[in-house]
């Protein structure tokens, strides 16, 4: 019993992947038991939250008077932004990007002046214990307000894992696929965390396969996903190699990166632990992996401020578009080398985009056009990743250029 008392009492730590001392988690008890209340099972969403004596001050407001906000202010807003900290006419789905990014502990005057934009409410909690920001408290306030709210992520990578002719299958071959796929997954990021490579993955099922991707938000973060891509494709494939037919599925994968919102469900009258995302980054995606051929990587052609560009240099960084970005995985391959594959280990990898030869053992890289059903086009590269084993065969991820049947843009 008493273990059960211990575990019910750090419920917040491991749920916020926290260490708090008992005067913080005193706190935190007394915030999430009255944003639970004030919550309504997800009716209402929270965005931001402000210091006030004896406690703090939500901002809440029901999640559908977000659309009515946007159809009630077609024009502008006039808001402080990271370039304009004094002020500046932005639309009002920027707006509310802007109040769901980044932190959300803001002074008390934002607070209200945020609510008197959105006609919403300002919500006092009382805390037990005064709370002590410069000690980083407004952290774990800040994690456990996104739960109950929604969260706008932009310049972030995900991958869509797709079974191919799943819909075909038994529904235990179904099942035996999905959860063949899922350890591969587990595989992938064990080897990782064995290597310390830093990847906080999450997935969530698309009924065929998964959406994943890196809850970390460091500038290494889209890049550890890659990694964890290709070795999840990497076990895949040599599981396909010895098992049963019909028992390991054969996938198709799209990389992207762009702008998603996440949010947590209800579960057991509370927010889920783990989010859904869907936004911008997730529509392309399942668009690029609509056209994708048995066994192809297609990445998606984007162009983003790398995430460690700070505030005061945004406007002098580069963006790094697909080509770059593969560019950057280059040096950190080596970081794989000697990963146990099986009954093997990893010697060398390559990844990289296709393209013509040009001569000399040179190639350039080729743009794919992708039409969609709504005759919207797109543009995608063709990614391959060559892994080199100790004493075995080779492994080998994706199409072959001469194997791609998208007309080049």
């Amino acid at each position: 019993m008493r273990e059960a008392r211990d575990s019910d009492q750090h419920r917040l730590d491991k749920e916020l992947n926290v260490s708090l001392s008992d005067r913080e988690r005193a706190n935190l008890e007394a915030i999430d038991q009255a944003l639970r209340s004030l919550w309504d099972l997800g009716r209402y969403v929270f965005l931001l939250w402000s210091l006030r004596p004896g406690g703090i001050g939500v901002l809440r407001l029901p999640h559908e008077q977000l659309i009515t906000f946007m159809i009630e202010h077609p024009e502008w807003v006039y808001w402080p932004t990271q370039r304009s900290p004094g002020g500046e006419h932005i639309s009002a789905e920027q707006f509310l990007m802007a109040l769901m990014s980044g932190r959300r502990l803001v002074s008390d005057a934002a607070v209200n002046a945020a609510g008197k934009l959105l006609d919403a409410e300002i919500c006092d909690i009382p805390v037990p214990h005064p709370l002590a920001l410069q000690k980083g408290e407004s952290a774990p306030v800040d994690a456990l307000l996104r739960r109950f709210g929604m969260n706008f992520q932009s310049g972030r990578a995900v991958v869509l894992l797709d079974i191919v002719d799943f819909s075909l299958f038994r529904p235990l071959e179904q099942v035996t696929q999905i959860h063949s796929l899922s350890a591969s997954l587990n595989w992938a990021h064990s080897r990782m965390q064995h290597r310390q490579i830093d990847v906080s993955f999450a997935r969530s099922s698309t009924g065929d396969g998964f959406y994943i991707w890196n809850r970390d938000s460091g500038p290494r973060a889209n890049i550890n996903l890659y990694h964890l891509m290709h070795l999840t494709l990497a076990n895949n494939a040599l599981q396909r190699r010895s098992a049963p037919p019909r028992s390991v599925p054969e996938v198709k994968t799209a990389f992207h990166i762009g702008s998603y919102y996440d949010i947590y469900l209800s579960e057991g009258l509370r927010p889920a632990t783990d989010s859904v995302i869907v936004g911008t980054v997730t529509v392309e995606l399942g668009r690029i992996l609509g056209v994708a051929r048995p066994g192809q990587i297609l990445v998606g052609d984007f162009s983003v401020y790398p995430p460690e560009a700070e505030a005061a240099e945004a406007e002098a960084a580069v963006p790094m578009n697909s080509i770059a970005f593969i560019d950057a995985v280059q040096p950190t391959l080596s970081e794989l080398q000697g990963i146990e594959l099986l009954d093997d280990r990893l010697l060398n990898i390559r990844a990289y985009l296709t393209g013509r030869p040009l001569g000399g053992g040179v190639f350039d890289i080729s743009r794919f056009k992708v039409i969609d059903k709504h005759q919207r086009s797109r543009i995608v590269y063709n990614a391959k990743v060559n892994i080199g084993a100790e004493r075995g065969r080779p492994v080998y991820l994706g199409l072959q250029h001469h194997e791609v049947d998208l007309p080049e843009a």
